[in-house]
């Protein structure tokens, strides 16, 4: 059975910072818990906002930036969106980024994500036997 990717958001708010958690479940068994971090609700404005929920195909591919990263496939009127490493919402134009933990790191008011490289290694080592098959995976973005 495929794995498959779950991105379980607490809010969408145009005010905040979108926190939320992501699952990579193996058939029935859950192997990966992280956070995740992603800009603010801005109606889906390419850059500026995180994407819509729903159902999406990721792939493994290569980035001019980022070098080899999941990409998430055919989000309404938006491209490259990606999961890559990033701490702070001015470090994203609409990817999704994962982590450890929420906590407001740099004591600007806003949450952030911590560890995110370790958390991208960790999502990484989950899903790598399909990437080296060019298998895709279903991502599913839902609020909690």
């Amino acid at each position: 059975m495929p794995k498959r990717v779950r991105l379980i958001r607490d809010h969408m708010r145009p005010d905040r910072p979108t926190t939320g958690t992501i699952e990579v479940w193996d058939g029935p068994i859950r192997i990966l818990t992280i956070k995740s971090l992603e800009l603010p609700w801005l109606a889906n404005s390419p850059r500026k906002s995180c994407i819509p929920t729903g159902t999406y195909t990721m792939r493994w591919t290569t980035s001019p930036k980022f070098g080899a990263t999941w990409q998430v496939m055919d989000v309404p009127n938006r491209t490259a969106i990606r999961i890559h490493a990033a701490n702070y919402t001015r470090q994203l134009l609409g990817c999704i980024a994962p982590g450890i933990a929420h906590m407001d790191i740099d004591r600007d008011g806003a949450i952030d994500v911590t560890s995110s490289r370790r958390g991208l290694e960790m999502l990484e080592a989950c899903l790598l036997t399909e990437a080296q098959a060019g298998r895709p995976v279903t991502l599913g973005v839902e609020v909690r």
